[in-house]
């Protein structure tokens, strides 16, 4: 794994957090041996292969994303910015609105998508929800899921959709019920490939959270395989400090957030093991 931090990526000029999931997509496309980039927001969690999934997103050469509602109509005043942007017309514009895909868990064939992240990046730098010190605000849409999907219906560009219950999550994380056998998640028969604690949902980290799960009757499982993957995963916490240095010294793990009840809730949920005994292993996206 390399981490390379926020200020040391050559792209883009505000290095906010949505801006730097479409600056981080396009200085990753300029890397050598880049076929297909997987972005995965810090509140979701994978939890099966990708490997069906990569596989087409690289044979048909179209970015993937879960359905995230009913999109956006185009024809509004505030997006001719994206004529020029797009380098397209009126005439030119599709007939049919191109689905609307979340970029919570979200898939970018290269270098067929190369292009498009370059605009993605500077629609990002000059959005209408950027900071309020920026003073050229052009593009419409929310959050930088909203100026992509802009981008690709102005550009043309179809993205495969998953199923939401299954991968992105937006506003039923904790309605299904999901069943754990043999060794992966479930839900109502198919494979979940991811959770995300989004839209009504508090976040993983969040000691709201804990009710949540109570209330919601499915997530027990799901939370406990979230904790040993925080701790005993791949890159947990524990492969680098002791669990009693963790509990004298949380906010240097989690800056700002008080944390406490994660460790009281790893040991209480008795995960005492790596993460692929415990529950489902965490699975590479590569």
């Amino acid at each position: 794994m390399r981490l390379v931090p926020a200020k040391e990526v050559p792209i883009g000029t505000i290095k906010e957090a949505w801006q730097m999931k479409a600056h981080s997509a396009a200085f990753l496309a300029e890397q050598q041996g880049s076929r297909c980039i997987v972005q995965v927001d810090s509140d979701a969690v994978l939890c099966a292969p990708l490997d069906q999934i990569v596989e087409q997103v690289v044979t048909q050469g179209l970015p993937a994303g879960g359905r995230d509602g009913n999109g956006e109509k185009y024809d509004h005043s505030k997006y001719l910015p994206y004529y020029e942007l797009c380098q397209t017309t009126p005439e030119d514009r599709r007939a049919t609105m191109t689905p609307y895909v979340s970029t919570s868990v979200f898939f970018l064939p290269v270098p067929e998508t190369s292009a498009i992240l370059k605009l993605w990046s500077t629609g990002v730098d000059e959005a209408h929800f950027g900071p309020k010190e920026r003073q050229r605000k052009l593009y419409a849409g929310y959050s930088d899921q909203g100026i992509l999907n802009a981008i690709f219906y102005f550009k043309g560009v179809t993205p495969i959709v998953l199923d939401n219950n299954l991968v992105s999550q937006h506003w039923i994380h904790g309605r299904d019920k999901i069943e754990l056998k043999d060794g992966a998640f479930w839900n109502n028969g198919q494979r979940q490939i991811a959770f995300h604690s989004v839209g009504q949902s508090p976040k993983f980290w969040t000691a709201p959270y804990i009710d949540y799960v109570a209330k919601s009757g499915n997530l027990a499982d799901v939370y406990r395989y979230w904790l040993s993957n925080l701790f005993d995963g791949p890159c947990g916490l524990l492969n680098t400090t002791p669990l009693p240095r963790i509990e004298q010294m949380p906010n240097d793990y989690f800056p700002g957030v008080t944390t406490p009840h994660l460790v009281r809730e790893y040991r209480a949920r008795n995960i005492d093991g790596p993460a692929e005994t415990a529950t489902p292993s965490m699975p590479s996206p590569a």
